[in-house]
């Protein structure tokens, strides 16, 4: 069962995706990608943990480009897989 703030949290991530993937509205629509968006916000914040170390370790502007590289490529192997 997800908290308000969570279920708050994946009703925007669901309304992004909406807006920029037809795939993924026709998934969302379907039910099939709101059961992997749970455990893929799990996944996120791993991401978002290897991210911070990375800032720290070899500078800003490379630690983000690779946490939203890190992040599209989690939502795309996690989230879309068939």
């Amino acid at each position: 069962m997800l908290s308000n703030r969570e279920q708050a949290a994946l009703d925007q991530i669901e309304r992004v995706l909406e807006a920029t993937d037809p795939q993924l509205a026709a998934g969302l629509a379907s039910g099939r990608i709101r059961r992997r968006l749970g455990p893929a916000l799990g996944v996120f914040a791993g991401v978002w943990g290897i991210s911070a170390l990375l800032i720290v370790l070899i500078g800003w502007p490379a630690g983000v480009i690779l946490f939203f590289g890190l992040a599209l490529l989690t939502l795309r192997l996690w989230v879309l897989r068939p």
